[in-house]
This record gives C-alpha cells, sequence and structure tokens, in this order.
C-alpha cells in the first residue's frame, strides 16, 4: 500500500537521506567534484608549502566521454518479419525525432559526467502532458530517494522520492497560478526543509499495480501540495560508473 500523507512521505524521505549518510555518499560526491575541478588541497593545512596540481582527472574524464559520444546515437527498428518492416520504419524514425527534439545527445554528455564524477548518473524521462511532448532531465544522485535500497531494478521499485530545492518567490507564483496545487499557510512548513529563501520539495512517485501506470504526488517541506495524479508514462534510468572516486585514493595527499 502506497502511502501518500505528508508524514510517511517525510519519514521515507528522512530513511533515504540517513541511507545515503552511512554510505557517506554526500561526502564522496563532494570530494569527486572538487578533485574534478582542481580544488584537491581543500581543507588540507600546507603551511606555506606550494600545493601543485596536476588534474589529469578531469581530462581523463573528458576524453573517455568524448569517446563514447563522439558520433551521433541513433535508434534502429527491426521488424520481427516482412509483414512489418513498414512500421518499423516509421517507428524508428519517429523515436529519433524524439530523441533529437529532446535534446538526448547533449543530455547524454552530461550523464556520462556524472556517471564518471558523482558515481552514477540518472536520467528522468516522462511525458510532458501541456506541450505534448517527450521531456528528458538530469537528476542528481543526491536528490533521488528509492524505496528498496537492495533492489537494483528500477521498475521493481515501490516508489521513488525525488527532492528539488526551489525558490520560494518562484514557487509561490506557481502555486497562485496553475490552480492544480493545494492552498497551504506558511506556518504547515516544515522547519528543516524550510530555511533561507529555499523551500525543499519531495515528488513522490510509484507504478500503480492494476493499470501499471506512473502516480505522483507532490509535498512543500511537509505539506502536500498536490494530491496524487496519474502521469501516465515515466521512466528513470540509472547507471554507475565511477571512473574518479577510483582514482583519488592514488592522488589524494591529505
Amino acid at each position: 500500500m502506497i502511502k501518500t500523507d505528508t508524514a510517511s512521505i517525510l519519514k521515507e524521505y528522512r530513511a533515504g537521506l540517513e541511507f545515503k549518510q552511512n554510505i557517506d555518499l554526500f561526502e564522496t560526491v563532494k570530494s569527486n567534484e572538487n578533485f574534478f575541478i582542481g580544488k584537491q588541497w581543500e581543507g588540507v593545512r600546507s603551511n606555506g608549502l606550494p600545493t601543485p596540481v596536476f588534474n589529469f582527472l578531469k581530462r581523463v574524464v573528458l576524453f573517455t566521454v568524448a569517446s563514447i559520444t563522439s558520433n551521433d546515437i541513433t535508434i534502429n527498428v527491426e521488424a520481427a518479419n516482412e509483414n512489418n518492416r513498414a512500421d518499423a520504419s516509421i517507428l524508428g524514425a519517429e523515436i529519433n525525432n524524439i530523441f533529437d527534439a529532446s535534446g538526448a545527445s547533449a543530455l547524454i554528455r552530461e550523464f556520462l559526467r556524472d556517471a564518471a564524477v558523482r558515481g552514477d548518473a540518472c536520467l528522468y524521462t516522462y511525458w510532458d502532458i501541456e506541450d505534448e511532448c517527450v521531456r528528458s532531465e538530469l537528476l542528481q544522485n543526491t536528490r533521488v530517494f528509492f524505496g528498496n535500497v537492495n533492489e537494483r531494478r528500477i521498475q521493481k521499485q515501490p516508489y521513488i522520492i525525488v527532492s528539488s530545492r526551489v525558490m520560494k518567490d518562484a514557487l509561490s507564483e506557481k502555486l497562485r497560478d496553475t490552480g492544480i496545487y493545494e492552498p497551504i499557510e506558511a506556518t504547515d512548513l516544515a522547519p528543516e526543509l524550510d530555511r533561507g529563501d529555499k523551500a525543499t520539495v519531495l515528488l513522490k512517485m510509484w507504478r500503480d499495480p492494476e493499470t501499471h501506470t506512473i502516480w505522483m504526488t507532490e509535498t512543500l517541506s511537509g505539506t502536500v501540495i498536490r494530491k496524487p495524479w496519474e502521469r501516465g508514462c515515466a521512466c528513470i534510468r540509472w547507471f554507475g560508473f565511477r571512473g574518479t572516486e577510483s582514482r583519488i585514493p592514488t592522488t589524494d595527499r591529505r
């Protein structure tokens, strides 16, 4: 039974945060990103000694990504028999049109970069009802929380939670103008999720066991702002590489 009340979603989110903290994901990602951009002596007291940086990691990662994506990526659809050859050709052409229109080629480069530097890459693809087209977004691995961390198959997850930090001013306009969100009061917000000029939005998604379609609900700092609705079609792809982390121990001098 999927829970959609705010207390349950917050509990699931905090459990996901605790798991990531236990595996030291946040510090690992920070360290990997620093090494990638050349900040390899952060936190080290050199006492006036030189701190040379030979940032070969960035060049290795970018070369690897470029090698993989040097040619344009296309999708081929083959017919199971001669009678379906024309349909396969039409389907293949349409898929490639969608692939190009969604900017997937550029996203794949960023996707591979994230996999190499952050350790994991996540691509979220869905059907945009308003614009009637396929959309794809890259999600940071520190923002995605799985319902069952022991299940490696994404499609078998009981639910997935995606967190976002959004500007309060922009969010206020969205809540007021769209008409699909629930009204909220400032006193309803959870203090630990509502600090400064930003607030945390949690998007929970799950698959309906009967219709097999994707359902979602949104909460803002502990308050439901959009009740469960049927998204229909959505997909999350996850890929791990860890091309940077495996090389840091040989270069770390702290």
